[in-house]
């Protein structure tokens, strides 16, 4: 349901510059009154949880769905109505304050789930997963337009949110089956596991397609996957009593990803969570993101979610199977070059769309604010991005990613599609 604001009449007499002030006033407020709504009520179910006072399934309701719709509510109003400096202002004390109570959340819960392993083996894990994560973030420093709270809140998800979901859905079913269920370890765990990771990605892309004046990249949305994925894998590991690093576990993909295993004595690899979900972010930044630009662009998403899916389950059907395990198993192993697929489409997807992205769009000079002269603007340290150049380069995105690829005379070339459109001018 789409919530509509309509301000007061001014009073008689105010200047129509007033008038619009006070409005934006009144709303401003609003935003203000939401976004602490929305932390305390997140903060009441952590709570109350602790005092035992809810059970966990409602307090990761009350939790998860008060953020998800007040994110909603917050994006509607900021988008529409707010002040753009007070917008920015708390957005930003919004985006850390829910950093901090996910930090405190993970601190008061890593005992618990640790348990099985140990710190050791965590804090190892962290290190597999911090490289690879790592390793593309400075691959995509050209054309990232996301910050790192927003990359940290995502992986906060994984780890707190998502699998506490896919714990609410999936341990039931787990156990009416039982353990050794091919069908449930192989079918219905990966397709809830990766339905889970996805939907905030889904959310992400969905509101970003949406906007037409600023968008983020494609492999903005592959980076919050591999987050999303990392932070769950965390999760999952820890209370497996897993995790660490195997440069050498799956050579040469393990160089990159070292969270990457194989099954003993049999030809399969096991990705992982940061590369399916990573895959599953891919697809949709294509498929969402430029399917106005290129014809097929759309199919990109489910082949994405299709990848990990098959990955994931020939994954767990051999490693609960082994050599019995049947042959639409197999099928999908073989589909998937034994579970490297994924790494295959991340390493050439991220590779191509970082040209692609960089040399047509966040390389070239912008209009701002409508100004009629370009304005050349440095590209920072690909480690550190300023708000002013994430401007910058989700607005040259946008008109990357909106435009319909035009034909050009062979007669006459011509400059590439930067040069040719104001990208801060009115549509």
């Amino acid at each position: 349901m789409t919530m509509a604001y309509s301000p007061p009449p001014p009073p008689v007499g105010m200047p129509p510059a007033a008038a619009l002030r006070a409005a934006k006033s009144g709303v401003d407020r609003r935003l203000a009154l939401l976004a602490v709504a929305a932390l305390a009520v997140s903060v009441a179910g952590i709570v109350l949880r602790a005092l035992h006072l809810l059970p966990a399934s409602a307090a990761v309701g009350i939790g998860f769905g008060a953020v998800a719709i007040s994110l909603r509510i917050l994006l509607l109003f900021s988008a529409r109505s707010a002040a753009a400096a007070h917008r920015a202002k708390v957005l930003n004390r919004v985006s850390l304050a829910g950093l901090a109570v996910s930090g405190a959340v993970l601190v008061g819960t890593l005992p618990r789930i640790t348990k099985a392993g140990g710190m050791g083996p965590f804090f190892g894990d962290v290190f597999a997963h911090g490289w690879t994560l790592a390793i593309v973030t400075v691959a995509a420093g050209s054309v990232r337009t996301f910050t790192w709270r927003v990359h940290l809140g995502a992986g906060l998800t994984g780890l707190l949110a998502v699998s506490a979901l896919v714990r609410v859905v999936n341990v039931p079913i787990y156990n009416h089956y039982g353990p050794d269920s091919l069908l449930e370890g192989a079918v219905i765990g990966p397709a809830i596991e990766e339905v889970f990771k996805a939907l905030l990605l889904v959310l992400i892309v969905w509101l970003a397609a949406r906007r037409r004046e600023v968008r983020p990249s494609a492999v903005d949305i592959t980076l919050l996957g591999m987050w999303v994925g990392a932070g769950f894998a965390l999760y999952e590991d820890a209370m497996f009593g897993r995790g660490g690093a195997h440069f050498g576990g799956a050579a040469p993909f393990s160089v990159i990803f070292p969270t990457q295993a194989q099954v003993s004595g049999l030809n399969q690899v096991g990705a992982g969570h940061l590369l399916y979900t990573g895959v599953v972010g891919l697809g949709l930044g294509i498929g969402v993101l430029y399917r106005r630009r290129w014809r097929f662009a759309w199919l990109a998403a489910p082949a994405g979610l299709l990848v990990a899916f098959a990955e994931h389950a020939s994954w767990n059907g051999k490693a609960l199977a082994g050599d019995a395990a049947p042959g639409w198993i197999g099928l999908l192993s073989g589909v998937t070059l034994w579970g490297r697929l994924s790494s295959v489409l991340l390493i050439g997807g991220v590779a191509a769309m970082v040209v692609v992205e960089w040399r047509r769009a966040t390389k070239a000079p912008a209009f701002w604010n409508g100004a009629q002269q370009q304005k050349q603007v440095g590209v920072p340290h690909w480690l550190w991005l300023t708000a002013a150049e994430s401007g910058r380069r989700s607005t040259q995105l946008a008109q990357l990613q909106t435009s319909a690829p035009q034909s050009v005379p062979q007669s006459a070339p011509q400059p590439g599609p930067w040069h040719s459109a104001p990208f801060g001018g009115q549509r």
